[in-house]
Protein backbone atom coordinates (compact mmCIF):
# COMPACT_ATOMS: atom_id res chain seq x y z
CA UNK A 1 0.00 0.00 0.00
CA UNK A 2 1.38 3.36 -0.83
CA UNK A 3 2.79 5.81 1.76
CA UNK A 4 1.52 9.27 1.85
CA UNK A 5 4.52 11.66 0.64
CA UNK A 6 4.47 13.81 3.50
CA UNK A 7 4.23 11.06 5.76
CA UNK A 8 7.55 9.58 4.11
CA UNK A 9 9.23 12.82 3.94
CA UNK A 10 8.79 12.76 7.95
CA UNK A 11 9.31 9.98 8.54
CA UNK A 12 13.16 10.37 7.01
CA UNK A 13 13.32 13.46 9.01
CA UNK A 14 11.85 12.01 12.38
CA UNK A 15 14.19 13.33 15.67
CA UNK A 16 16.22 15.96 13.37
CA UNK A 17 15.94 19.51 14.29
CA UNK A 18 17.69 21.89 11.99
CA UNK A 19 18.29 25.23 13.01
CA UNK A 20 18.07 26.89 9.57
CA UNK A 21 14.62 25.33 8.91
CA UNK A 22 10.91 24.23 10.72
CA UNK A 23 10.18 20.46 11.43
CA UNK A 24 6.42 19.78 11.32
CA UNK A 25 5.97 20.04 14.78
CA UNK A 26 7.37 23.65 14.93
CA UNK A 27 4.56 24.22 11.37
CA UNK A 28 2.07 23.49 13.85
CA UNK A 29 2.75 26.11 16.50
CA UNK A 30 2.84 28.43 13.87
CA UNK A 31 -0.76 27.61 13.33
CA UNK A 32 -2.54 28.77 15.72
CA UNK A 33 -0.51 32.25 15.07
CA UNK A 34 -1.94 32.09 11.47
CA UNK A 35 -5.39 31.24 12.33
CA UNK A 36 -5.73 34.79 14.36
CA UNK A 37 -5.82 36.64 11.30
CA UNK A 38 -8.05 34.29 9.33
CA UNK A 39 -11.33 35.62 10.85
CA UNK A 40 -13.31 33.35 8.90
CA UNK A 41 -11.89 34.03 5.30
CA UNK A 42 -9.90 31.27 3.22
CA UNK A 43 -6.66 32.82 3.66
CA UNK A 44 -4.61 35.99 4.84
CA UNK A 45 -3.48 38.69 2.63
CA UNK A 46 0.03 39.79 1.95
CA UNK A 47 -0.11 42.57 4.50
CA UNK A 48 -1.13 40.36 7.34
CA UNK A 49 1.89 38.27 6.60
CA UNK A 50 3.84 40.87 7.11
CA UNK A 51 2.14 40.81 10.72
CA UNK A 52 2.84 37.57 11.24
CA UNK A 53 6.33 37.65 9.53
CA UNK A 54 6.70 40.50 12.80
CA UNK A 55 5.08 38.22 15.21
CA UNK A 56 7.75 35.51 14.08
CA UNK A 57 10.24 37.67 14.70
CA UNK A 58 10.09 38.20 17.94
CA UNK A 59 9.92 34.19 18.76
CA UNK A 60 5.67 35.02 20.00
CA UNK A 61 5.56 30.96 18.89
CA UNK A 62 8.28 30.29 21.35
CA UNK A 63 10.18 28.32 18.69
CA UNK A 64 13.33 29.22 19.75
CA UNK A 65 13.87 30.53 16.29
CA UNK A 66 13.03 33.00 14.24
CA UNK A 67 13.24 34.27 10.29
CA UNK A 68 16.92 35.33 9.49
CA UNK A 69 15.60 37.94 6.93
CA UNK A 70 14.81 41.64 7.62
CA UNK A 71 11.63 43.09 7.84
CA UNK A 72 12.24 45.17 4.32
CA UNK A 73 12.13 41.03 2.69
CA UNK A 74 9.07 40.42 4.73
CA UNK A 75 6.45 41.36 1.41
CA UNK A 76 8.38 40.30 -0.90
CA UNK A 77 8.85 36.76 0.69
CA UNK A 78 4.70 35.63 -0.71
CA UNK A 79 4.09 37.41 -3.76
CA UNK A 80 4.72 33.41 -5.73
CA UNK A 81 2.64 31.60 -2.82
CA UNK A 82 -1.02 32.95 -4.15
CA UNK A 83 -1.01 29.42 -6.08
CA UNK A 84 -5.38 30.02 -6.46
CA UNK A 85 -4.58 33.77 -7.28
CA UNK A 86 -7.38 34.85 -5.11
CA UNK A 87 -5.24 37.31 -3.65
CA UNK A 88 -4.95 35.09 0.01
CA UNK A 89 -2.46 32.62 1.32
CA UNK A 90 -3.99 30.06 2.58
CA UNK A 91 -2.58 27.94 5.39
CA UNK A 92 -1.25 25.35 3.11
CA UNK A 93 0.60 27.61 0.67
CA UNK A 94 1.96 29.06 3.59
CA UNK A 95 2.49 25.87 5.66
CA UNK A 96 4.65 24.54 2.52
CA UNK A 97 6.28 27.78 2.01
CA UNK A 98 7.58 27.98 5.85
CA UNK A 99 10.94 27.12 4.60
CA UNK A 100 11.26 29.45 2.07
CA UNK A 101 13.69 31.28 3.84
CA UNK A 102 16.23 30.59 6.64
CA UNK A 103 16.04 30.55 10.01
CA UNK A 104 17.64 30.65 12.68
CA UNK A 105 18.13 30.50 17.19
CA UNK A 106 17.25 32.82 19.33
CA UNK A 107 19.78 34.53 21.06
CA UNK A 108 20.15 32.85 24.79
CA UNK A 109 19.39 35.90 26.76
CA UNK A 110 16.06 36.19 24.81
CA UNK A 111 15.34 32.71 25.81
Amino acid sequence: MPEPSYKLANKAKFGRNVEDELNEWEKNLVKSLFDQYLDGKKGVEVSELVKIMERLAEDECVLGKVPNCTPDEYPGLFKKWDNNEDSLVSWIEFRNGLNAWPWRMVELPRL
